[in-house]
């Protein structure tokens, strides 16, 4: 010992040493002011200090061990400390290769443990002994516990006995001393249960539930669980694996939440019960509520002659994101889709218990990058004889308008509108019109459709029918028809009782002039129609002809001589002062003028002009009367 270090343990010793305690190769000294001191080999930290801890290096010179104060005994084993409270704690420090600290912190390993710590769960202890690798405790009701290495059943339990296996936590080892040496366990074994697979369960999962005690426990009665809560099981025996490990394979049910699971009559070797709730996994979950379904969001929903991006929104938490164009099979979503063409898109994903979401839909019908397909007309090109109504129609299902020009241009979409799908074409005669189209979506511009020419002949035909009408006799009327036309194709003629034609009563002309007879009494209108090559069509009414017996109109004076009435002819005309006259002579006079009259109210109300033909008398009152 140097002069140095002799003159400290003389400072530190120089009063107030009550108790020393020595190890295999270190010393503890207990004085009365409770702090203890230590010297010696620290490899294992059992100085409880820090200077050469976990090293071979010697400290010749006491040191305080840190933390111990209020000390009230102390004990040295091989490479541990062991120092107890006088508030009845035990405090531990050094090597913990058999779990002779009573603490899980390096246990069986050779690492040091420099600084002391409290050995938890004792309380009221009066006494400690340090051996080799473990340690023997009295506490005030003189019951004894022991830990650390039980090779030789040195710390008097049968657990781990001739093994070099820790035992860190401090057992029951006497009853009170004076009493025969009985070795007692009254501590119930404890159960941590485990769950495989290890998730959250929906229903029809097969769950295997494993209970590992901590103490071997007996065969009889048979380890038992229970189910409470979002599922519920009976009291059901579990399947011994070995002393320690017993298994239940559960199928979980419906429902949604927490399920918890309960030990029941096991018991250890020495009759303690199980305890009733597990020290760890004594509940586990329950979900068969499928989560919420994607929602997407696209880049636009107008219409687009381009790609358009679609995001797909899956719920938080969801697993397995997927989806499927149209039904080309689901893959992974790994984040923006590019959509070039219309299309469904279709999203779903699961949660951490396998349950699905409903698949959501998008459909995308806003791309549309075709354009449509050039306009046709009907009629189209030909020559006509009049305005012609054009109807438009186009194959393409998505036209949205359509353009024209009649000048030859291609037309664009600030030319005029075929409203309804039809316009008019007119030209003059000799005329030759360009008709070109060209049709829209929306958003693209269509082909333009090929040149329609409409050529217009508006010369037309003419027919000539003589008597034109107002022909009254008892004879059969004849009337001479001629059509003049330098390509007639075909005409026809109808008579009838009014000036309605009658689609189903056409006469084919078969010459051309042609003679048509009325042979029946009665009243009737001559039609006739024409067309020639050009498509030009004529339709012409004459009358009234009327054949039979005349009879003076309703209304006339009954005592008017019937001799005075046959006959009668009316002339019209300008008189020497350019006036316009009717003049009428009877066969009595020989011809001579009986009277002439003005005559403005038998004017025509169209033409202003006097009517051409026709059979009217003077009465008796010398005014004109008109023969029905």
């Amino acid at each position: 010992m140097t002069n140095g270090q002799k003159a400290e343990f003389e400072r530190v010793f120089a009063s107030g040493v009550e108790m020393i305690s020595v190890g295999a190769s270190h010393t503890l000294a207990l004085k009365s002011d409770g702090t203890v001191w230590a010297w010696g080999a620290n490899d294992s930290g059992q100085l409880g200090v820090a200077t050469n801890s976990g090293t071979s290096n010697p400290n010749p010179t006491p040191a305080q061990a840190a933390v111990l104060t209020g000390i009230s005994h102390i004990s040295a084993g091989g490479s541990h400390t062991v120092a107890l409270k006088s508030d009845g704690t035990v405090w531990t420090c050094g090597w913990n290769s058999c779990g002779q600290l009573g603490k899980a912190t390096n246990s069986g390993t050779n690492n040091p443990n420099p600084t002391p710590t409290q050995v938890t769960g004792l309380t009221g202890v009066s006494q400690v002994s340090a051996g080799q690798q473990h340690t023997v405790i009295q506490k005030n009701d003189k019951t004894v516990y022991g830990w650390g290495r039980n090779y030789f059943g040195e710390i008097g339990t049968t657990t781990n006995n001739g093994t070099n296996n820790p035992n860190i936590t401090p057992a029951s080892v006497l009853d009170n001393i004076g009493q025969p040496f009985t070795l007692i366990d009254t501590t119930s074994p404890t159960a941590a249960i485990t769950y495989t697979p290890s998730a959250t369960y929906k229903s029809g999962t097969a769950v295997t539930i494993t209970a590992t005690f901590d103490e071997p426990v007996a065969n009889t009665p048979i380890p038992q669980i229970s189910i409470s809560g979002a599922n519920t099981l009976a009291t059901t025996n579990m399947t011994k694996t070995s002393s320690t490990v017993y298994t239940y394979t559960y199928t979980v049910g419906a429902g949604d939440g927490i399920a918890t699971v309960a030990m029941a009559t096991a018991q250890d070797m020495a009759g303690n019960i199980v305890t009733v709730a597990p020290t760890s996994g004594a509940t586990f979950t329950v979900d068969n509520t499928p989560p919420a379904v994607p929602t997407f969001t696209p880049s636009t929903a107008d219409w687009t002659n381009q790609d358009i991006t679609v995001v797909i929104n899956y719920p938080a938490g969801s697993l397995a994101p997927e989806y499927q164009i149209d039904l080309t099979g689901f893959q992974a979503y790994t984040g923006v889709l590019t959509i070039p063409a219309n299309c469904s898109i279709h999203a779903k994903c699961k949660d951490e218990a396998n349950n699905v979401s409903t698949t959501a839909t998008l459909s995308v019908i806003n791309i549309d990058k075709i354009p449509p397909n050039a306009p046709t007309v009907s009629p189209g090109t030909g020559t006509y004889n009049a305005e012609q109504e054009v109807t438009v129609s186009n194959t393409s299902g998505d036209v949205a308008h359509t353009y024209y020009t009649i000048d030859g241009t291609d037309p664009d979409n600030t030319d005029t509108e075929a409203i309804d799908g039809t316009l008019n074409i007119d030209g003059f005669d000799g005329d030759t019109v360009t008709l070109k189209l060209v049709s829209y979506d929306g958003i693209n511009k269509g082909a333009i459709s090929i040149p329609y020419l409409y050529t217009f002949n508006k010369t037309g035909l003419i027919i000539t029918a003589d008597p034109t009408g107002r022909i009254k006799s008892p004879d059969n009327i004849n009337v001479n028809i001629t059509i003049t036309s330098d390509n007639l194709n075909n005409w026809q003629y109808q008579g009838d009782a009014d000036t309605t034609l009658d689609e189903n009563n056409w006469e084919e002309g078969d010459t051309n002039p042609k003679t048509v007879e009325q042979n029946t009494d009665g009243t009737w209108y001559l039609h006739v129609r024409a067309e020639d090559d050009d498509e030009n069509i004529i339709t012409q009414t004459y009358g009234t002809y009327k054949k039979g017996t005349v009879s003076p109109i309703d209304g006339y004076a009954g005592d008017t001589y019937a001799d005075e009435r046959k006959y009668f002819k009316y002339y019209v005309g300008l008189d020497a002062n350019n006036i316009g006259r009717v003049m009428l002579a009877a066969p009595k006079d020989v011809g001579g003028v009986k009277q002439i009259f003005t005559r403005n109210d038998i004017l025509d109300p169209v033409t202003n002009r006097f009517k051409v033909g026709g059979v009217y008398f003077i009465d008796r009152e010398g005014k004109i009367q008109e023969y029905d």
